[in-house]
């Protein structure tokens, strides 16, 4: 059987009994020991005998220690050199370990375990420091079986800021870094006599098993966890655990980052989040509350004036009747801003495409604000070039509500002179084009102070301005994100007492001509669609609206009942058969919800259908979708018009002729 080769190890003192102190300790450990007492001595040792370890005492005569150092460097830097020093030379300890030295140890030695360890400890240092160079001249089978000794060299793991931690597949700790000392506040040795679960909150032994076949199956893995430290403080933590493999063995090694500032960072996203939505909520609520007290009284006064128009009326109440309806209709438009605004930033609001007449457009907006332009003497231009395409494919409504906000600005801050709307080409490619639209005062203009902030909502030029010419605020904020909706951009230029010009560019697509029907407001002529009298029950618990909805609908030739509440609309339904139920939502005893859904459940045994409209001061976005998917065949809001009304009428029940 061949002879172990020892381990040979260099010690140069000029002191024999510290010579034969170290000896002693290093035979006992089974090492080959040789000596020498001073540093020329050594140095030619070192050559001879080429050693596996030096071990050097720093003065000494004829040649100190640390210039044996340097000199033993130059022959050979791969044999490790440990200074010994003494209590009074660690200065020139340090001083040598620049030089070149590996470590130091003190003299004599007090506990030859522990010296024993750190000529261990270089040994493998110098092992692995040759390995790594070599790395690549080595078989493959030779790379794998090191690969974990390259892992474990402390000089490297020392300067991880990461806490680093080799684990067993029970769980206990084999070996750690400075950081993993730093972070949970225990010592080295404390740490290697730990297992994960001392340290991980999450930790089950009784699981530890699989989780780390789980780690050697897919080489690396990467979790979220807690680590409890010395003084018991919890330490939020990120870990990534690699499988390993060393002399046969499985290993875990733990490469684990503190996150408590990414987990504080997180939370506060999270409650900013939380607090977002419950403001949005909040305001949510606060519209719909606002939209539906609003909506409901209005609906009655609304209602009224229509039904006034069907008596006769002198000069002056046709005049007061006027006033009436138009301040009416600013109250709704103004209310319908603020729901608009508020469908545009929740993301509700969405285009919708169809063929329309860019010049038709115009011309009804003009018509809209015509009486109001010809009220103030004002002159109005219009300049649509003949090569201006007529028929384009877009969103005529939403183009119409921007044209109609600018148009009605221009007309409330002009006293006197001339408003022009001018249309232009852009840019053209194929199909595709963009359309810039203007329109031009000789208005008041608007300060220098408020143009940066001027479609920011509820901004006015100032509180002058309000008190002079009335409105929100809303509107230019309104036309910039109903723009930016369609894909286009807005600006303006503006010069004090000169007036101001607002452009919108918009992109459309050019279509083929063809022939659009005029919409009709005439009540008479909707009238004339219905074949016969319709059997509609009107469920309504507020009186006033409930008196003009059955007026609406005896003067439109249909023949209504009234009820308070959903349970007696529901008696009334099982009485007879309806053509329509104008069905409030918000009644007493039984709410128009829940009637419903006690007719369509009603409905699904009895095999029939009735149709069912959705009377409602809910304007809010989504409001129509959420009604609709509920089961109501029709939705309308309050205020209710009459051609709203009829047309809603002739949608949804299309009766068959009598």
């Amino acid at each position: 059987m061949q002879e172990q080769i020892k381990v040979k190890v260099l010690v140069i003192d000029d002191e024999e009994l510290i010579r034969l102190n170290f000896s002693c300790c290093l035979e006992d450990a089974d090492y080959q020991v040789i000596t020498a007492a001073d540093g020329v001595e050594g140095l030619a040792l070192f050559c001879s005998e080429q050693p596996d370890i030096v071990l050097t005492d720093l003065r000494m005569p004829k040649m100190d220690g640390v210039a044996f150092i340097e000199q033993a460097r130059l022959i050979n830097a791969d044999i490790p050199l440990i200074v010994i020093s003494g209590a009074g030379t660690v200065h020139d300890a340090v001083e040598a370990i620049r030089r070149g030295a590996w470590d130091y140890l003190t003299k004599p030695v007090q506990h030859p375990d522990e010296f024993v360890h750190i000529i261990q400890r270089n040994l493998q240092r110098a092992q692995l420091s040759i390995e790594s160079r070599n790395y690549h001249q080595r078989l493959e089978e030779m790379v794998a079986e090191r690969t974990h000794e390259l892992q474990f060299t402390r000089f490297s793991v020392e300067c991880a800021s990461d806490a680093i931690f080799w684990t067993r597949p029970d769980g206990s700790i084999v070996d750690l870094n400075q950081a993993a000392c730093t972070t949970l506040g225990y010592t080295r040795d404390e740490l290697l006599g730990m297992t994960i679960a001392d340290i991980d909150i999450n930790f089950r032994a009784e699981r530890f098993t699989e989780q780390f076949a789980a780690v050697k199956q897919a080489g690396a893995i990467t979790f979220e966890s807690v680590h409890r430290t010395k003084d018991g403080r919890l330490i939020p933590v990120e870990v990534a655990a690699n499988h390993v493999q060393f002399d046969g063995q499985d290993y875990n090694c733990g490469f684990v980052r503190t996150i408590t500032e990414r987990k504080r960072y997180e939370a506060e996203l999270e409650q900013a989040r939380v607090a977002a939505e419950a403001a949005n909520r909040a305001k949510s609520e606060f519209l719909a509350n606002m939209s539906h007290e609003i909506r409901t009284p209005m609906n009655g006064v609304i209602g009224m004036a229509q039904l006034l128009r069907f008596t006769e009326l002198t000069p002056e109440q046709q005049e007061y009747l006027d006033t009436l309806e138009q301040s009416g209709k600013n109250l709704i438009a103004l209310l319908s801003d603020i729901l608009d605004l508020s469908k545009i930033e929740a993301g509700r609001m969405e285009v919708e495409y169809g063929v329309f007449s860019l010049r038709r457009v115009i011309n009804e907006v003009v018509a809209n604000q015509k009486a109001r332009i010809i009220q103030k003497n004002l002159e109005l231009v219009l300049e649509l070039p003949e090569e201006l395409p007529d028929m384009l494919s877009g969103d005529s409504l939403r183009l119409k509500q921007i044209l109609l906000n600018l148009l009605g600005n221009a007309i409330k801050f002009t006293q006197q002179g001339s408003i022009v709307i001018a249309a232009r080409f852009v840019s053209e490619q194929d199909s595709a084009v963009i359309i810039r639209l203007e329109i031009r005062d000789t208005g008041i203009g608007i300060p220098q102070s408020v143009q940066e902030r001027l479609f920011t909502p509820f901004v006015q030029a100032d509180s002058s301005t309000t008190r002079l010419f009335g409105g929100s605020g809303l509107g230019l904020a309104i036309c910039q994100r109903l723009t930016e909706l369609m894909g286009g951009r807005i600006s303006f230029t503006s010069e004090m007492e000169k007036g101001s010009s607002f452009f919108v560019e918009l992109p459309f697509t050019k279509a083929e001509q063809e022939i659009l029907e005029e919409p009709s407001d005439s009540v008479a002529s909707e009238e004339a669609l219905f074949t016969r009298p319709l059997q509609i029950l009107v469920a309504e618990d507020n009186g006033l609206n409930a008196k003009a909805l059955m007026v609406m609908l005896t003067k439109l030739g249909q023949q209504p009942q009234l009820v308070e509440n959903g349970e007696q609309a529901l008696d009334k339904w099982h009485e007879r058969t309806w053509d329509c139920i104008l069905m409030d939502i918000q009644m007493p005893v039984l709410d128009g919800r829940l009637a419903m859904a006690a007719i369509r459940q009603q409905e699904r045994v009895l095999g029939r259908h009735t149709p069912i409209i959705a009377v409602t001061a809910h304007a809010m976005p989504g409001d129509r979708e959420r009604l609709l998917a509920e089961g109501f065949d029709g939705y309308i809001s309050k205020p209710i018009g009459f051609p709203l009304l009829v047309q809603l009428l002739k949608k949804t029940v299309m009766p068959p002729p009598a």
